[in-house]
């Protein structure tokens, strides 16, 4: 049990690790939804890394103006998700094109600029 705790809830293992270095090293990431169905940060935080997000096929995205197969790769389920892993490993040019067609994504959606004026513009019509 002290080892769970120690693993996932305490700050300084948080912090023990360096997490661009650990998206640098892998192709592809498959960050969970959190528990209020949005989006893990960590899916933002991979892309801009260039690894490819595997997300859950959800609305969610299409919302943000990512593309299945263009920005991210969406899957259904478990057995969907570990088939398009199995697929991509050995179809490094779509994978890389998915990389790099991610990381102009959250470059262009995701800077500070664009978020704050989206915020402003939003705010300006809606409140």
């Amino acid at each position: 049990y002290n080892k769970v705790y120690n693993t996932f809830f305490e700050k300084k293992d948080y912090f023990s690790f360096d997490i661009v270095e650990q998206y640098n090293n892998y192709q592809m990431a498959a960050i969970g939804e959190e528990v209020i169905d949005v989006p893990g940060i960590g899916f933002v935080e991979a892309m801009s890394c260039g690894c490819v997000f595997m997300g859950k096929n959800d609305p969610m995205y299409k919302d943000m103006g990512m593309k299945p197969n263009m920005h991210y790769v969406a899957y259904k389920n478990y057995k969907d998700l570990k088939k398009k892993i199995k697929y991509y490993q050995s179809h490094q040019k779509e994978l890389e094109k998915i990389s790099h067609n991610g990381v102009k994504f959250v470059k262009d959606n995701f800077n500070k600029k664009k978020v704050s004026t989206d915020l402003f513009n939003y705010i300006k019509n809606n409140v």
